[in-house]
């Protein structure tokens, strides 16, 4: 094949969009003669498309296997060498708008498993602002808000038991157990809260019924807290106080 045949197959090729045949066959004719009128600039240009198309394919895989990090150095090379590449602009545009996804999810769920619940939700609204229907970020997001509702109800409650609040910390430990049976010992912590407040009401109920010369109100409400708790408060000395006052 004479050298005018193989660059006008060559310049054929490169039109039709064949660029490993037109490089094939115009090395072959710039080997010969590399002033062979446009040979080399074919060739030049051959090369080009056939990396682009290269890096086009490399970068659509890596799109589709979540690659993101691959995926944007490869869009944005493309797009250094030729800013009009066919649907370049808009993959590299969703590339990088799935990457912040995947690191604000990310970062949402290592705070959340570090339970600082201001900063996961943060992350995961941040997911949800760039896709509303992501199914994770809302599962994430609904899990650590009330994991926090859960934290901040159990602050109450040990503050509440702390200055003997029982009613108040009842009511928050009823509420963790509405959301989430089993929350930490807050099961246990109910049951004495409970415990604690009966005693509590038949320890007042006992001391109006005695300072109401009601002697024998008085024994029964000690005589149930004994019976509950032998050790609270000072109910010993006043059962014995209310026995003596009935002898």
């Amino acid at each position: 094949m004479c050298i005018r045949d193989r660059y006008e197959r060559g310049r054929q090729a490169y039109k039709t969009g064949d660029w490993l045949r037109a490089i094939d066959l115009l090395e072959q004719v710039v080997a010969t003669n590399e002033d062979y009128l446009d040979a080399a600039v074919l060739l030049r240009a051959a090369v080009r498309e056939q990396q682009l198309r290269y890096l086009g394919q490399k970068a659509g895989e890596a799109f589709k296997a979540g690659r993101w990090v691959e995926a944007t150095e490869l869009y944005q090379t493309i797009l250094s060498m030729r800013p009009d590449f066919p649907h370049a602009q808009a993959r590299l545009i969703e590339v990088q708008r799935q990457r912040r996804m995947e690191e604000a999810f990310v970062a949402g769920a290592k705070a959340l498993n570090r339970r600082r619940w201001l900063n996961a939700i943060v992350h995961f609204e941040e997911v949800l602002a760039l896709d509303p229907e992501h199914p994770q970020a809302q599962e994430q997001l609904a899990e650590t808000k009330q994991q926090r509702q859960l934290d901040e109800l159990y602050r109450q409650a040990q503050l509440s038991v702390r200055e003997k609040k029982w009613s108040e910390a009842e009511e928050s430990l009823t509420q963790i157990q509405t959301l989430q049976r089993g929350y930490f010992d807050a099961p246990k912590m109910l049951d004495r809260v409970r415990l604690q407040r009966q005693l509590s009401a038949l320890y007042a109920q006992g001391r109006k019924a005695w300072e109401a010369g009601q002697r024998s109100e008085a024994l029964a409400a000690f005589e149930q807290i004994m019976d509950l708790d032998p050790n609270f408060q000072d109910v010993a000395s006043q059962l014995q106080q209310a026995q003596a006052g009935l002898g």
